[in-house]
């Protein structure tokens, strides 16, 4: 069996909003997107036979952990591990994803995907990519559309047929040399056209974008050129501590360690100091108050997953592994990976060959080893998306 079977393929279009991924891979002729299918369907064939119905099924559906997990297979087999899906435990129903064993050390390994959102903030999203693929069929020859501001009023999909009359209409009063005039003017592009449409389930506002003479008029071309942006106070960290939470006592007492991998993929990038404030608490300064001698130091509070303010905890997850991992970066995502100090049952780190933090005399401490490109062997020219 093959993750993405063997066929003809012509489109070349680019994904839509509202696209199932593993569709869009499989559908797409585009020449990267025929290196993802040859790199998935290469670890996929590595993937034990009696289990790979049920990750294609997953695939199809869950796109991204189903993904996850492939990879983690593929790191590890890479790295000398034997893999066993879906152990049975002789204490419940639930299975891990994976038991890993190499030179008679074992132990058990769970994937999580953590995108930091609710399902309510998923239906938004899915309401909003909807418009998104319908305001993509308004008919712009001379400008692409900015969305300056845009509201979803209600919980109902907006109906766009009268959205896009406007627009279209609107359109028809701007000169494509009058904008571009007035923007030599201006110095804020937003400001200078507006077209606006409420009704009782969407609010939005557009402002043009002359295209450029060579592309005027042409068929093929998506109008929306700018969509909205958004800011974040914060990190990645609490999301990554409420997946670690829901996985560490999934399986309730295990007789081997334990490890947790989170790849997270939320709209909040995810880097070093969010894992490492997630895993050993948040970074903080403190200093004396006294002008003369501040005697600043760095210290870690005491809210991480390992360590809170009740004590030492989780002692059932022998290390955490964290990824920043997606199609496009595959070859070189980043990744962090800890040992819990106080763990029931340890593992033995140098059997595997990523790089990882631990404490040494209180003291944390990384240890340098391999990036994920050295371990999966990957073409250096991968994708760019």
């Amino acid at each position: 069996m093959k993750l993405f079977e063997d066929k003809i393929r012509t489109d070349l279009n680019p994904a839509n909003h509202i696209d199932n991924s593993f569709d869009f891979c499989d559908r797409n002729s585009q020449p990267k997107i025929e290196k993802v299918r040859n790199i998935l369907n290469h670890w996929f064939s590595h993937y034990p036979e009696d289990e790979q119905y049920e990750l294609k099924c997953r695939f199809q559906k869950e796109f991204d952990s189903a993904l996850h997990e492939l990879f983690l297979h593929e790191l590890f087999l890479n790295q000398g591990f034997d893999i066993v899906i879906h152990p049975k435990l002789p204490h419940t129903a639930k299975t891990p994803d994976f038991l890993l064993s190499k030179n008679g050390v074992e132990f058990y390994l769970e994937a999580k995907v953590s995108t930091g959102r609710s399902n309510e903030t998923k239906s938004y999203e899915q309401r909003l990519n909807s418009l998104y693929d319908s305001l993509n069929k308004i008919k712009s020859p001379n400008f692409f559309l900015g969305i300056k501001n845009i509201q979803l009023k209600t919980s109902k999909q907006p109906s766009t047929k009268e959205l896009i009359k406007t627009v279209e209409a609107e359109l028809l009063k701007y000169d494509v040399k009058t904008i571009e005039n007035r923007i030599v003017k201006s110095e804020t592009l937003q400001d200078l056209t507006d077209i606006h449409f409420e009704n009782q389930d969407v609010d939005i506002s557009f402002y043009l974008i002359p295209k450029s003479q060579s592309i005027r008029g042409k068929k093929g071309i998506r109008p929306i050129g700018v969509y909205p942006s958004y800011t974040h106070w914060g990190g990645s960290e609490d999301d990554i501590k409420t997946s670690l939470e829901k996985k560490a006592n999934r399986y309730g007492t295990l007789d081997k360690p334990y490890l947790i991998a989170i790849n997270s993929i939320g709209s909040i990038m995810t880097n070093e100091y969010d894992a490492d404030d997630a895993i050993w608490g948040s970074l903080q300064v403190l200093y004396s108050t006294d002008p003369n001698n501040r005697d600043t130091k760095y210290t870690r509070a005491r809210n991480g997953f390992f360590l809170d303010n009740s004590g030492i905890r989780h002692t059932g997850v022998s290390g955490v592994l964290i990824t920043r991992m997606n199609l496009g970066n595959i070859q070189n995502s980043e990744y962090w990976l800890y040992k819990h100090p106080w763990a029931k049952y340890e593992i033995n780190f140098e059997l595997i060959e990523l790089s990882y933090s631990h404490i040494v005399l209180n003291t944390i401490k990384k240890v340098g080893k391999k990036q994920v490109e050295d371990i999966l062997r990957l073409p250096q020219e991968w994708i760019d998306f």
